[in-house]
């Protein structure tokens, strides 16, 4: 953010940020209070450190999108992105570094560190989530049967079974 006046020329923050920041950093800058009976924003305000950037740093950013079985959360960290779908559990893990294009889907090969991920966006929903659009750590249990169950099987066989298109098919 280039905000003359609030951020030093040339700063760069390294932090993972998105689209969610741009209202608390707008408020922010603008010198309002955000209002008690809205909840907390999403983001955080970039304006937020001397000079700008975070306040706190942040290892990873979260988005979430859609509601029912079409909705998702995604973790993307400095290295990997991460997403987690309603609809049957299922997930993708990319690492950003060698895959920049997400084509190679590393969860199904990676348990561990999928399931890592996982556990951090099912803590971030309970605490950050949507709230009645339908949340996921409702069916933690059965979303977590789920995801080993399926796990096995190539990701077109599970998108077809669970009626869920792909990302790209999307946009």
């Amino acid at each position: 953010v280039r905000w003359p006046g609030r951020t030093e020329a040339g700063r760069v923050c390294d932090d993972p940020a998105g689209l969610t920041d741009l209202f608390p950093t707008m408020i922010d800058g603008l010198g309002l209070r955000y209002p008690s009976n809205f909840g907390r924003p999403a983001g955080q305000s970039l304006l937020s450190k001397p000079g700008g950037g975070l306040a706190q740093p942040r290892d990873a950013y979260f988005v979430e999108f859609g509601a029912g079985n079409r909705r998702w959360i995604a973790m993307r960290s400095r290295t990997h992105k991460y997403v987690l779908w309603a609809a049957g559990g299922r997930e993708e893990l990319f690492d950003l570094a060698a895959d920049p294009e997400e084509r190679n889907n590393l969860a199904p090969g990676n348990r561990r560190l999928a399931e890592r991920f996982r556990e951090r966006v099912l803590e971030w929903e309970r605490t950050r989530g949507l709230g009645d659009r339908g949340r996921l750590h409702r069916k933690q249990g059965l979303l977590q049967r789920r995801v080993h169950r399926h796990a096995h099987r190539p990701a077109a066989l599970r998108d077809v079974r669970h009626g869920v298109h792909r990302r790209r098919d999307l946009v």
